[in-house]
């Protein structure tokens, strides 16, 4: 018999960075947790970080950029030169670079880094969360039917 406390346990660990939802899917199963409510709970809590990632990752490089400490201003500048040298190769096809990103159920392209990418190429919120999410859904369904089928 499944408690509140394991559903929250499957949404905290699926908004764990590297753990994401590729971890949480296979635990809630494992839990015997209904696949469709696992899938549900791990894809929303991977996502509910993003927006914020989005946002502090522009506003930390560009304090980096400003900063007085020598070490985090050089840092800054250069992420950002390398962004400007390697954003012009990636501009055109940006949007399915980060879904097919997010979309690989592989530690570190997830939800989490996809929504970093997204914050230093500048691409805007409303354009940025719906592509995450559908690559994380993605995700989700790959992992969902490796693990399903292995613990049917």
């Amino acid at each position: 018999m499944l408690t509140i406390w394991d559903y929250f346990f499957v949404f905290a660990l699926s908004s764990v960075p590297v753990i994401e939802l590729k971890g949480a899917i296979p635990v809630g199963l494992a839990m015997g947790m209904d696949a469709w409510v696992c899938f549900v709970i791990a894809v929303f809590g991977s996502m509910i970080m993003s927006p914020l990632i989005i946002v502090l990752t522009r506003r930390v490089l560009a304090w980096f950029m400003k900063s007085r400490i020598r070490i985090l201003n050089r840092f800054g500048h250069w992420q950002h030169d390398r962004l400007l040298r390697k954003g012009g190769k990636v501009e055109k096809y940006r949007s399915w670079v980060l879904l097919l990103f997010v979309a690989i159920p592989l530690p570190t392209t997830g939800v989490w880094t996809g929504s970093m990418i997204a914050g230093f190429f500048d691409i805007r919120m409303r354009t940025a969360l719906p592509i995450i999410f559908v690559g994380n859904c993605i995700a989700g369904l790959l992992v969902w039917m490796i693990f399903g089928f292995a613990t049917a």
